[in-house]
């Protein structure tokens, strides 16, 4: 999972291998960030567009969009 911080829309994101690092510590994120998450397979970025806590963590809610990339031929 990589944050890819000061970047509020998709199209900011050209190369998102580019915002990976070797580290393995929490990364807070906040409402309109984009975090982009790995597989094998490619990228899906996802903004959170609004986080609702509840008094019953139950029944907290999460609001996001998301986007898949592929990758292209030899590229993972």
């Amino acid at each position: 999972m990589a944050l890819a911080k000061h970047l509020t829309s998709f199209e900011q994101v050209d190369d998102p291998a580019r915002w990976f690092e070797d580290s393995h510590y929490t990364k807070p994120v906040s409402e309109g960030e984009i975090v982009i998450f790995r597989n094998e397979t490619g990228y899906a970025l996802v903004q959170i567009i609004k986080v609702r806590t509840k008094s019953n963590a139950a029944n907290a809610e999460l609001h996001f969009r998301y986007q898949l990339r592929h990758y292209r031929g030899q590229e993972a």
